[in-house]
């Protein structure tokens, strides 16, 4: 389980996105992972990850979306990427959103009392804000070419 002792929920996805600009570890990206709230109700929208070189401008390097409808509990949820190549030790970043269509209970959580992740910082309709999402980027390193 995680320890949200600090943590504070973002507004519902579908009124405000949240976001994170992070350095990528790997040069191949594969998922990314947020602690996500869903109000433990089955009628959330879709969210929907998008994956931005930072700052973000253009079409998304990746997409993922979660059906609504898992998105109940406090909890990991893992948002897989196909196999997308970037450059290890430059900044990213990924935003979360709902429709506004689709009214929801589910948001994300951050930690602002501490500076947990120094590599990057914390997006709010893709501004600056305090703190930093709970999150973790998973990803590989390709062998070199011979």
């Amino acid at each position: 389980s995680s320890d949200l002792t600090g943590a504070t929920a973002t507004p519902p996805l579908h009124e405000a996105t949240a976001g994170q600009t992070f350095v990528a570890a790997n040069d191949t990206l594969t998922e990314v992972r947020v602690l996500l709230a869903g109000g433990a109700r089955t009628t959330n929208g879709p969210v929907t990850l998008r994956l931005f070189a930072d700052p973000p401008i253009g079409a998304p390097l990746a997409e993922s979306t979660l059906e609504g409808a898992t998105v109940t509990q406090n909890r990991w949820y893992g948002l897989p990427i196909d196999d997308v190549a970037v450059e290890k030790g430059r900044r990213y970043s990924f935003e979360l959103s709902s429709p506004a269509s689709a009214p929801t209970a589910a948001n994300a959580w951050y930690q602002d009392s501490a500076d947990n992740y120094p590599d990057g910082g914390r997006l709010q309709n893709r501004q600056p804000a305090a703190g930093d999402l709970y999150f973790g980027v998973l990803g590989f390193d390709r062998a070199p070419n011979r």
